[in-house]
């Protein structure tokens, strides 16, 4: 499991500035490890696996990734189970597979803690 340390300051008042109108809240993460994300959206169109490209590589494959099914048709197709088949993934791709057959959208969340 990936930890990170950090805390939430507001950027709007870091700064030692005084101004009648106090501006809204703009929250900012401050911590000590470097943290890399990519979203994406997998279409399966009753497919049992599908491949993820990342748009940029991560360093290695020590990330992890959550999944999320999402019925767009009708009916309840989207309970299936997801999983990453580790044997075909790398730190460029990954193969997301089903437990069966489904029609719907995946959304796709892989996450680094450096």
């Amino acid at each position: 499991m990936g930890r990170f340390k950090g805390r939430t300051i507001d950027r709007n008042r870091f700064g030692k500035k005084y101004p009648f109108v106090r501006a809204p809240y703009r929250p900012s993460v401050m911590g000590d490890n470097e943290i890399v994300m990519e979203l994406g959206k997998l279409q399966f169109n009753n497919e049992q696996s599908k491949v993820f490209k990342f748009e940029t590589s991560f360093p290695n494959s020590e990330y992890n990734i959550m999944l999320v099914a999402r019925d767009t048709g009708t009916g309840e197709s989207a309970n299936v189970n997801l999983y990453v088949d580790n044997a075909s993934s790398d730190r460029s791709r990954i193969t997301v597979v089903a437990s069966a057959p489904f029609t719907g959208e995946v959304d796709v969340v892989a996450v680094k803690v450096g």
